[in-house]
């Protein structure tokens, strides 16, 4: 086996091997074929290799953008509880994370029912979420101008983990809003 060395500052020749016993001159090209030791420096060399291959397996995960970490579909659930005059209901839809970036729908777009939620994951998983979405019936929406086919819109404090979060709706004036809650759970 022949290994070359083109200068001890560029392959940092301080800290070769045992088996690599030959005289450096800096800036010098010189060829090392003396092998005295080989096998034990070798078994050495390749278990290090294998613990570093092994680190990086394992450090990959947390290499990703921290965001990103939360990429992949969702189970949206929203629970807003009864409140006075107004039922409470549940609804269960899909979302999904791409980039960090979450987005859900339920129901269909421009129809009364309809809700869209986005917003981004921050790296430790905390997230203010916008909903925006149509009254589907005076029946399950309180407000004075709670009416079916208005727009309405609300923010939503939430904390994802690697395969669920939960969340708060912002209860606006506390007269008219009501407590809903949201639970995530990664698919």
């Amino acid at each position: 086996m022949r290994i070359f060395l083109l200068s001890r500052e560029a392959l940092c020749a301080d800290f070769a091997p045992t088996f690599m016993k030959a005289h450096i001159v800096p800036g010098k090209q010189k060829e090392v074929t003396t092998m005295r030791g080989a096998s034990s420096d070798l078994k050495r060399m390749l278990k290090a290799v294998r613990f570093l291959v092994v680190c990086g397996l394992v450090l990959l995960p947390g290499s990703l953008p921290a965001g990103e970490r939360f990429d992949g579909k969702w189970l949206t659930k929203l629970t807003c509880p009864a409140k006075g005059n107004t039922e409470g209901y549940t609804w269960q839809f899909a979302g999904a994370v791409n980039g960090g970036k979450f987005r859900g729908e339920h129901g269909t777009a421009g129809e009364p029912g309809y809700l869209l939620i986005e917003g981004k994951i921050a790296d430790d998983g905390a997230a203010k979420l916008s909903a925006n979405g149509i009254v589907a019936s005076r029946q399950y929406a309180r407000g004075v101008f709670a009416h079916k086919g208005e727009d309405y819109s609300y923010n939503i404090k939430a904390q994802f983990k690697e395969t669920e979060g939960t969340g708060t709706r912002d209860e606006g004036l506390g007269i008219v809003g009501r407590p809903c809650t949201f639970e995530f759970v990664k698919q």
